[in-house]
């Protein structure tokens, strides 16, 4: 991961994907094409880019941003789901691999996270949607499935 020199609201190149406000916090998140996110500051006269995290290997298909959290979920076209702190636009360390949450009786891939959201009812369980169909509720306290939909 590099982190990208800070930009002016407006000044980035690259197509813009999707946006998450930060409820109540004054802040933006942006998803661009080239895989990279940003952080924007929206409290002062003219928006800046406080952090961003660029993906190399694997482009950005979705993300998550659940209310009230310090964390965001990425999920990239190779179908592993990446925990980032919002803090400081940083990887976690903590890694949803697809293999993992699949049931280990299939053994194709199940293609790219098409879909992410964090449980309203459940704190700490995260519903990943694939390109393929599949759809897993992953507790992410047990590090393991919790139910499986083909």
């Amino acid at each position: 991961m590099l982190l990208q020199p800070r930009a002016r609201f407006g000044e980035t190149s690259a197509e813009l994907l999707s946006l998450h406000f930060l409820v109540n916090e004054g802040a933006l998140l942006s998803v661009c094409r080239d895989d990279s996110i940003h952080l924007w500051n929206l409290r002062q006269k003219r928006p800046e880019s406080v952090h961003s995290l660029q993906f190399q290997k694997e482009a950005v298909t979705c993300v998550e941003l659940p209310f009230a959290s310090q964390w965001f979920y990425v999920g990239p076209q190779r179908g592993n789901v990446h925990v980032a702190s919002l803090a400081d636009c940083s990887l976690s360390g903590y890694v949803v691999n697809w293999n993992k949450a699949i049931d280990l009786r299939e053994k194709t891939h199940p293609g790219q996270v098409k879909h992410l959201s964090e449980c309203p009812t459940a704190q700490g369980k995260l519903l990943i949607g694939f390109e393929k169909g599949t759809i897993v509720l992953w507790d992410l306290r047990a590090k393991l499935a919790d139910s499986r939909y083909c």
